[in-house]
């Protein structure tokens, strides 16, 4: 938590709050929470996806790490590595 909080890596703070819990989003999150809370969700998970979309949006590679199946669920699946294969000269 300290290395969060210095903004250390591997973690990094967060501290876009505010964007995300303005009176715009906050509205959103109430339309959106009756479908979440219908799948078993809680507020705190509702929030978590939030967060996980708003890294997503920005480009970054994000995993919720999570034993909940159905918040797991909303993660994107992970794109297939194709192999390098090495190039022989002959």
């Amino acid at each position: 938590m300290k290395l969060t909080a210095d903004n250390q890596t591997p973690w990094a703070a967060f501290t876009e709050q505010s964007k995300l819990w303005d009176a715009e989003n906050l509205k959103d999150l109430a339309d959106e929470f009756p479908n979440f809370a219908s799948q078993g969700l809680a507020l705190g998970d509702a929030t978590i996806k939030r967060i996980f979309d708003y890294y997503v949006e920005l480009g970054f590679e994000v995993e919720i790490l999570t034993g909940d199946k159905v918040l797991k669920s909303y993660e994107p699946p992970k794109p297939e590595l194709t192999p390098r294969r090495r190039k022989y000269k002959k």
